[in-house]
Order: C-alpha cells, then structure tokens, then sequence
C-alpha cells in the first residue's frame, strides 16, 4: 500500500472512531415485570434485574426479576466518589431480601378483592342516637379518626381542693411536679404515635394554660379501680361548673388529675353524650392519679380517638371455648398489653396500611406470600383469610432477634369489647413450621432478615363452623352466670308505648332499649343505666312505633351504673296494626 492511501486509510478509521465516541449509546430495551416475551426460560438483564420469561395462565411473562450482583469493580475513594455509582444491592442502606422476589410468590392478580376482608363488624350496636360504639372491624365508627394524617387532643388539668393539680415540685421525694409529669406525658403521647405509625400519623397534644386550668372547691369525686366509669361524674361537673366551655376544637380531651390523687383511673369514652358540644358528642379520657404510665396514656387515646374494643378480657367467666394456643394478645397490642405495639389489624383499621399493602383470600386452594413487619418499606405487610362474616384469620411478620418470624392470630368481631375479639397463637412462626387452624393451614418456606415467606393452604380440615345466633326471647340454661333472669314478657300498651316485665336477681344495675330490627342505630327508646335491684322489674317502654318490628335489648349488670358483669337479652316485639 503506497503511503498516501495508508494515510487516508488512518484517516477514515479515525474519523470512525470519533464519531462513534460522540454519538449517543442507547440502553436494551426496558422490561417489566408483566409484560409480554416469547419464550418460557429465556432470561434478560435490565437496570440490576435478571428477568425470566414464564408462563402465567396462557401467555408468557417477564417475572418480578431477581437482583444481580452489581456489574461496576470495586472503587477507591481516589478513583471515584460514592455519589458517581448507584449502589449495587449487597451495598444498599436497606437491600432487598431475595425472597421477596421468589417465582412462587402469588401475584396480586390472583387474590381476592379487598373489600371481602375488610370484614363488617357483628357486635350489636347498643348505642343512643347520635352516639357509636367502639368496633374492631369495618365501617370505622362516625367520628373515628380514620385514614387521617393528624389528630389534636387537649390536656385538661382539674385541680380539686384535696388534690390539687400542682405547677411546683413539693419535695425531694416528688421532684416532679404534675405540671412537669403532664409535660413529659405530652410528648410521650405525640412521640408513641410517631414510633407506632412509622411517621405515617401525628398527634399535637396541647394543654390548657395556667390560667385556665379546672379548679373545683369541692373535693376529687374520682374513684379509683377497674370498672368504675367516672364520666358521668365528669359530665356531671361540665353541665353544672363548666357549661361555657366547648368540645368543638380537639379530636379527643384528656382529663388529668394530681398525681397524688387519692384514687387512680384511667379509662375513656368514645361518642360520650355531652351537651357542651356541637355534634352533640365529644371523645373523652381520664387519667387519675397516674401521670407517668405514658403508654396507657396511648391506649386510652385507642379507645378514643381511634374507638378501639380492648383486647384484654374483662372476666373469664362465659368465655366462649376457643383453641388452648390462642390467647389475648398482651405482647402484641397496646390495646391487650403495656407494649408500645400494635398489630397491623389495628393499624388497618387506623388507616395507616394502604390497601396495596395488604393481600386477601378467601376460597384459593393455595397461595404464597413474603411480608414483611410494618415500616415505611414498600411491600406488603398483611395477610388476611376470610373465614365468615365478621371472623379472618390474620399474618404479619414480627422481629424475632436478627431474623423475621410470622405471627398469626384470630379475628371474630361477633365477639363483644371486653371477650377477646382478637386471639393471638403464643409461637411465632420459622422455617418449617405449619400453624393449622379453622381449615387452613399455613407454613413458613423461608425467612430471613427482612421477612417471611410463607404458603397458606385451603384444607378444610376443622373448618370454621360460626356459632349460632340465640334465638329469641329470654336465653334458658345458664346456671354459671351470676345475674338469675326469667320473664321477658312484653305487653303493647298503645301504638307507641308497651311495658316489659322481668325477674331478675343478683343484680344492682340495669339498662333497656329498643332499635328498630333493621337497623340498630335507629333508637326509639332508651333508659340509660339505672340503678336497681327490684324484682320484678317492670320498665315502662314509649317512643316506640306500631308498623315494624322492634328489637327490645335488656342489660342487667352485678355492678351500679352499668359495671361488673352483665347479661343481655334480645326480644323481637312484633309490629301490630296502628
């Protein structure tokens, strides 16, 4: 070759290469999980992913992919900083768990729809007009915070001429003052809510200033004890001393007393009838006596901010059987226990699980699923199997040291507050372990750092049998129970009145009303609690209608205004020609 066509020869590779070093390079074609390929076992690499096509029903699919290991070398911080290379994910802050991309998992696709397990409620609602009842199911009651990212609640301190709510330490012994104790219980109510809801919900407490602090001349009417419900004696001191100020402006108030009240209570009512407020209602709770259990300051705000059933049991006498390895869940729940936790059942209700964060089944033979614990990680957090009306089993993963574990537990709404609507199993859940219970049967695969994947498998093996409803009229047979009733005669009157005559014995308290049988928040009549322990007890029932059957609910309790144990009673009165 003669020198001048080696030159031009040089000259054309080289104006090649420039150009190549200076036109842009363009990236593989993007896939994504779900979208169409040709061939099952084909694999492709995308941004840190290796796909593999697959067969879903009858089309071939890309799966979800698993991470790879990063395609960059190592790097000195002299040949490159740590901003100039996307992290490969064995060098993530928060790397995700391989298992979360198993094949097997169940797509969304193939769940049941949501809403079935978004279970209704069963409890019967034995509310006035304009009240609600606390639920541990759905709807959320009126005036529920729910799916709110906020909530305001307001201390107010009562300061009584015995017990007086004090802005000063007294002595070495007591460096705290109540102010002090209010003070750091603020802030513990707003930081507990911050912890339980990763960040999701806040709540502002603000207290009344100094100034406008609820001073009484007269001596601290609390009583102390479980059981004893204080709110009428509250309700009683706004009607009468307090009539200016207006439940308008909070989602719920807290009442404090001295911390050296004689008596401590803490306790909290949801929808409590109160004139002083404009929807007729305010959300209230009392803590007396008691200012530094900072978490039953959160579990009273469970009941009324979010209407929360407690999840302890009230009394063991009546229970219902259930399985022996099911218990209340004292270690999961605040609202069981003095644990800063909830179960992720509870945070459904709050709203604070997005409903991608939560899968459902009811009739699939069998399904896979990795969750992991509740945080501000993208992935799903809750598995729910509906099993009746009002009862789904539940599974979330729980930390167990370094590792996450599955915990599963037994909702049954048809269960009242106070008799263990939630069920939690003691064990939690590793590698190999199968929990069978109600006809299905759930096993963990696998488990790591981040969460659980496991299989829940249709066997209907000891399936759930709902209990039957009683039937009507008075209940027969329950010699373990200490309130002794016969009667439950009814006698129409009018068109709008009827009288009820009861035999009842071993009791000291008793409430009546009547709803409509079709909808039980419809209330014609209503006796509030009244203190008695006649017998027989003849209640004198008006308001009522004549063209619709009515439903007649008797409470009769062993304590005064409606503490202790109770027994209800339902009668259907028959609509009559008007």
């Amino acid at each position: 070759m003669t020198a001048p066509r080696l030159l031009k020869g040089l000259t054309l590779s080289l104006l090649v290469a420039i150009l190549l070093s200076v036109l842009p390079t363009f990236a593989a074609a993007p896939i994504k999980a779900g979208s169409a390929c040709t061939k099952a076992g084909n694999t492709k690499t995308y941004q840190g992913k290796k796909f593999t096509c697959i067969k879903s029903g009858k089309k071939l699919v890309w799966n979800k992919g698993v991470p790879t290991k990063s395609a960059f070398p190592a790097t000195s911080p002299s040949s490159s900083s740590a901003t100039d290379l996307a992290p490969s994910p064995a060098t993530s802050p928060n790397p995700v768990s391989a298992l979360s991309s198993d094949l097997r998992i169940t797509a969304s696709g193939a769940l049941t729809n949501l809403e079935v397990c978004k279970t209704t409620d069963q409890t019967p609602d034995y509310a006035p007009v304009n009240q609600s009842f606390m639920r541990n199911g759905f709807p959320r009651p009126k005036g529920a915070i729910y799916e709110a990212k906020s909530a305001k609640v307001l201390f107010i301190p009562m300061s009584f001429s015995d017990y007086p709510f004090l802005k000063t330490s007294q002595n070495a012994l007591r460096p705290l003052s109540d102010l002090d104790l209010a003070t750091k219980a603020m802030k513990a109510v707003e930081e507990g809510f911050k912890e339980l809801s990763a960040g999701r919900f806040q709540v502002k407490v603000d207290m009344l200033p100094e100034s406008a602090w609820w001073r009484f001349n007269s001596t601290n009417p609390i009583v102390g004890g479980w059981g004893v419900n204080n709110f009428p004696k509250i309700v009683k001191l706004v009607e009468e001393e307090k009539s200016q100020f207006l439940f308008n402006d909070y989602d719920a108030y807290m009442f404090l007393t001295s911390h050296s009240s004689g008596s401590s209570s803490a306790q909290a009512n949801f929808s409590q009838s109160l004139k002083n407020s404009k929807s007729g209602v305010a959300n209230l709770a009392l803590m007396s006596g008691d200012l530094v259990s900072h978490n039953t300051f959160i579990h009273e705000f469970g009941h009324a901010l979010f209407a929360f059933e407690d999840l302890y049991l009230f009394s063991t006498a009546g229970q219902p059987p259930l399985r022996e390895d099911l218990s209340t869940p004292d270690s999961w729940d605040l609202m069981a226990g003095n644990q800063l936790q909830l179960l992720n059942w509870n945070r459904f209700l709050m709203g604070w699980l997005q409903d991608s964060e939560v899968r459902c089944i009811k009739d699939q033979k069998s399904t896979t699923h990795f969750l992991i614990p509740f945080s501000n990680d993208p992935g799903a957090k809750l598995t729910l199997i509906n099993l009746a009306d009002g009862v789904t089993l539940a599974a979330e993963a729980r930390d167990f040291g370094d590792e996450k574990r599955l915990l599963v537990y037994f909702i049954d709404t048809n269960i009242p507050h106070g008799q263990g609507p939630i069920k939690t199993f003691n064990t939690l859940l590793t590698k190999g372990k199968t929990r069978s219970i109600y006809g299905w049967d759930i096993t963990v695969i696998d488990n790591d750092s981040k969460g659980v994947l496991f299989e829940v498998a249709k066997t209907d093996i000891d399936k759930y049998v709902a209990p039957e409803k009683p039937k009507q009229g008075p209940s027969i047979g329950q010699p373990d129970h200490p309130i002794s009733l016969t009667g439950g005669d009814i006698t129409r009157k009018g068109p709008t009145k009827a009288e009820i005559r009861w035999n009842p014995s071993n009791y000291q308290s008793y409430r009546i009303y009547v709803t409509a049988t079709d909808n039980f928040q419809k209330v014609y009549f209503e006796s509030n609690f009244k203190d008695s322990t006649a017998n027989p007890l003849v209640v004198e029932l008006s308001g009522l209608t004549c063209d619709v059957d009515l439903r007649v609910m008797s409470m009769f309790f062993t304590g005064k205004q409606g503490q202790g144990e109770s027994r209800v009673e339902e009668i259907t009165l028959k609509r009559t020609s008007c």
